[in-house]
């Protein structure tokens, strides 16, 4: 019986080690082969998307493209939106040096300046991140008209109230009673 210790480099991933039991009685020898097979995580990982300083508008398709290539085994792609795994991404397709994922968002409110994430990990256990983030314009989530008066009275003084939620970049608000139009309120 023989020991070897050695400590295994990615250069190594994939040659043979070669164990040989010389007989000097029978000048014979035996050998068995094996072939390495040395874990190393993704070496690059980058991301094809629109420009985060471009403003895109509320309803527009994107396409979120992650690349990586390297590791052994390739890696595996994970979408991730504010923390948390997108489970909606396409099926990961493999190319000649990697693998590729994409996301395709139909784009919403929660998804202006949101943070997008993609991480490529393998058995070597080590994970790489690429990031972006999208500006996205929308118009206001929500609007609401109120008054402290109940009942109205002709000739009574009406002092009404138009709440307009988020919006980007911020609604401008105006009033109008039928065709009479009062411009844009304080």
């Amino acid at each position: 019986m023989s020991n070897m210790t050695h400590t295994v480099s990615q250069r190594e991933d994939g040659l043979k080690l070669t164990c040989e039991a010389f007989n000097k009685g029978t000048h014979f020898s035996k050998t068995q082969t094996a072939t390495l097979n040395v874990y190393y995580p993704p070496q690059k990982v980058w991301l094809d998307t629109p420009p985060q300083d471009v403003p895109l508008r509320s309803g527009t398709t994107v396409h979120l493209i992650c690349f990586s290539t390297g590791g052994n085994p390739t890696g595996t792609l994970t979408w991730f939106k504010n923390g948390k795994a997108v489970p909606d991404a396409l099926k990961q397709t493999s190319f000649d040096r990697g693998v590729v994922r994409e996301l395709v968002l139909v784009l919403t409110a929660s998804d202006n300046m949101a943070p997008y994430r993609c991480d490529a990990t393998n058995k070597a256990k080590k994970t790489i991140s690429a990031h972006t983030q999208l500006m996205v314009h929308f118009t206001a989530v929500s609007m609401k008209i109120s008054t402290k008066q109940e009942e109205l009275r002709r000739g009574q003084m009406l002092t009404l109230e138009c709440q307009s939620g988020s919006s980007n970049p911020k609604a401008s608000i105006s009033w109008s009673l039928g065709a009479l139009k009062f411009g844009k309120a304080e």
